[in-house]
């Protein structure tokens, strides 16, 4: 998966802000955004999916690890991992060692796109709404909403 594929699945969980992105980096650097990956082989039954959740240090996702390999549990899995860290990624050890940073400049080139997407769709619904003063009242709705996505976005 790519980082763009993979910033949603993180927001989905619960990142944001600039966790959003060292989240998106994590995955990169512990899967190179492989949802099926396996590691750790040593360590319990091993490590599972884009965020390696390994199921030794982390009992609490099995006993069936496999559903890991899903990339939205997967997420809500690493979220659940960070938020009991004291909102932390120190039980990565591609955080640890660095090796996350790798991936800093593409996650924020694909967070900036995305941003740049909803921005642009915002501005074309005002384009419409200037064009077609009849219907603006639908398209004001479309707006705000758009609006309030690009909010979020960027809160992310």
């Amino acid at each position: 998966m790519t980082a763009e594929e993979i910033i949603p699945l993180a927001q989905n969980a619960g990142f944001s802000g600039q966790d959003l992105q060292t989240a998106v980096q994590v995955a990169l650097a512990e899967s190179s955004g492989n949802p099926s990956a396996w590691g750790d082989a040593g360590i319990g039954q091993g490590s599972f999916g884009l965020w390696q959740i390994n199921a030794y240090w982390h009992p609490e996702f099995g006993p069936d690890f496999s559903q890991l390999y899903d990339p939205q549990t997967n997420a809500n899995a690493a979220f659940s991992v960070y938020s009991k860290a004291g909102n932390s990624f120190s039980p990565w050890s591609t955080f640890k060692t660095g090796a996350y940073g790798k991936y800093a400049a593409i996650v924020a080139n694909a967070l900036s796109a995305a941003y740049q997407a909803v921005s642009d769709a915002a501005s074309n619904v005002v384009q419409t709404v200037e064009d077609n003063p009849e219907t603006s009242s639908d398209i004001g709705i479309l707006l705000v909403v758009g609006l309030a996505l690009l909010f979020l976005m960027k809160k992310a």
